[in-house]
């Protein structure tokens, strides 16, 4: 097990600092080992048990004491970072993507790997969307086109309605006369987002097939996002619904 050195961050993510103690102080050196878990090289079963440290004629305990309030934050890697994600409990709900005509493999790899981070269900490609396997696809999705599960049909109002068949509410993120802000919707407990191409956006045929559609409001000059952008949005605000129905 790695030691911390005082005045260094522990793996847990807390500071060490040293205080020291005379042996004198000291019933004995074999009391103060049962009583602190310590051996001769500073080993600790425990992660926050005080550890100490033999040094001639004085001991130094490290304490695990929490951060300073004025010290930057450091991003995590490896095992830190797997386990701080693996904290937070994907909320319950059954989400679908469908991709209409997306011909960017820009867009449909960076769909996979939105799919992959939201835990959708599976994946279905329709039309003239370009389809895995694709180098551009792998490279943008990080290979999550491997992971995610995904189909291909050739007309996606079909696909719709087959989704509405199996339960889904379907909703299109589309700028329609009837589009409503995406934080205002309902989307329901199985959820299928559409999204199209990226000038034409979702056909009309496919859009009457949809229960409805949903809009990002647009503040500065531009009418929209990149589509694969405004999936991402709205993908994890049905997540925060969801969580929110949770915990409520």
């Amino acid at each position: 097990m790695p030691i911390a050195r005082p005045g260094t961050d522990s793996p847990c993510g807390v500071r060490l600092r040293p205080r020291l103690y005379s042996w004198e102080h000291c019933e004995s050196r074999a009391a103060l080992e049962r009583s602190h878990h310590v051996d001769t090289h500073g080993h600790s079963a425990l992660l926050d048990t005080p550890r100490i440290r033999a040094n001639g004629h004085r001991a130094s305990i490290l304490v695990a004491t929490p951060p300073d309030q004025g010290a930057p934050p450091r991003q995590l890697r490896g095992k830190p970072l797997t386990d701080f994600l693996r904290r937070v409990q994907r909320p319950d709900v059954d989400l679908v993507f469908v991709l209409q005509d997306m011909q960017d493999p820009i867009n449909v790899g960076s769909a996979f790997r939105i799919a992959d981070a939201c835990g959708v269900r599976r994946m279905i490609l329709t039309g003239i969307t370009t389809c895995p396997p694709h180098p551009l696809i792998k490279k943008v999705g990080r290979g999550r086109e491997r992971r995610v599960k995904w189909e291909y049909a050739e007309d996606a109002p079909t696909a719709v309605d087959e989704l509405r068949g199996e339960g889904y509410r379907v909703t299109a993120v589309e700028i329609t006369g009837a589009a409503m802000p995406y934080d205002t919707a309902d989307y329901g407990e199985r959820v299928a987002l559409v999204v199209g191409h990226e000038d034409h956006g979702v056909t009309n045929r496919t859009l009457s097939s949809c229960d409805q559609t949903v809009f990002l409001p647009m503040h500065g000059k531009g009418a929209s996002l990149n589509v694969h952008v405004s999936l991402g949005i709205v993908a994890y605000h049905v997540l925060s619904l969801a969580a929110g129905r949770r915990t409520g």
